[in-house]
């Protein structure tokens, strides 16, 4: 897709493509997470965008994996996709992106290397 012809399209592409890959709950984490999960993904099928960034926030910082690639994605197209900022600070993205990148079974010092590579 040409994103320089079709910015809207391919916003519109990406939060589809972040909807239809975001796991059931139960896929990852304690119980409660996966609750919270549920709820951030319901709310985000239902355009509630604050509120499932605020949850997706929470567990992404608690090291969830999918919360972590879905909240650095929301952060990086709020203004165009969803009409809004979401605020995160420079360390906290930082650890979202490692955290997407190289999931929670990777050994830390292999999963550092591997980001910090070119």
């Amino acid at each position: 897709m040409n994103t320089n012809r079709f910015p809207c399209a391919s916003a519109l592409w990406l939060a589809g493509t972040l909807w239809a890959l975001a796991p059931s709950a139960g896929a990852q984490g304690a119980p409660d997470d996966a609750q919270t999960f549920a709820a951030a993904m319901e709310a985000y099928r239902n355009s509630h965008w604050a509120q499932s960034y605020a949850l997706l926030v929470a567990l992404a910082d608690g090291g969830h994996v999918e919360a972590s690639r879905i909240a650095s994605q929301m952060h990086r197209w709020g203004p165009r996709l969803y009409g809004q900022r979401f605020t995160a600070g420079a360390d906290q993205l930082a650890r979202w992106q490692l955290q997407a990148r190289c999931g929670s079974a990777a050994p830390a010092a292999q999963c550092t290397l591997t980001a910090k590579a070119p």
